[in-house]
């Protein structure tokens, strides 16, 4: 039965200028390197008008405000091209620059530019060249809409949902909404997910059952 634990697959959908999230991936970074299981973190940047719609009146701010929307909408669209280009050269180098952006961005209170993406390549072991080629491809877009897909497949309405997957049992996964607590987390984690049923899902701290 522990052998079960060894493989998750934990997929974190975030919004990637946001400090919340920011905190989360730390969180969980923190609780995978102390915990036995083999975790394998994907963490997705994605925007749709309801996480953006949610991710506004979570702040506190006018969700009705139109030119608020469309600026957040197209900063958290552009840097999660970022992300996927620097991704193209390594998941861990692609995670480095998600995470410096965010500390940046919400930490620093720095404006999302280019100019910003650009002083944080620098700092990072990033093939410039490549990343100015990759950058309007047509592979990074596919990527990008590839997540967009998966997101909207698994029901994910607000940023900081993860979706738990134990590879001993790949058809079935545990979602776990925003607001996620370090403690349940390591319940999901530390789950045999032996279940045959992939509609259980875990949504403020529950478990349930779709007939």
């Amino acid at each position: 039965m522990e052998e079960l634990l060894r493989m998750i697959e934990l997929y974190l959908f975030i919004n990637p200028l946001d400090e919340f999230c920011l905190t989360l991936e730390k969180e969980l970074l923190q609780i995978g390197s102390h915990d036995p299981c083999r975790i394998r973190f994907n963490f997705i940047p994605v925007v749709t008008l309801q996480l953006i719609q949610n991710h506004l009146s979570r702040c506190g701010l006018p969700t009705k405000d139109l030119a608020l929307r469309n600026e957040l909408s197209q900063a958290i669209f552009s840097a999660t091209l970022d992300h996927k280009t620097v991704q193209l050269q390594g998941q861990k180098l692609g995670r480095q620059f998600l995470i410096r952006l965010q500390e940046e961005v919400s930490l620093r209170h720095r404006p999302y530019c280019p100019e910003l993406v650009k002083s944080i390549l620098s700092e990072l072991p990033v093939d410039m060249q490549m990343f100015d080629k990759d950058r309007h491809s047509d592979l990074v877009m596919e990527s990008f809409n590839l997540d967009q897909q998966v997101a909207q497949e698994m029901g994910v309405e607000h940023y900081a949902t993860a979706v738990i997957f134990n590879d001993s049992n790949s058809d079935f996964g545990i979602r776990v909404d925003s607001n996620i607590k370090d403690e349940l987390i390591k319940q999901v984690l530390n789950h045999t997910l032996t279940c045959s049923d992939s509609s259980v899902i875990t949504i403020d701290s529950r478990l349930w059952r779709r007939i």
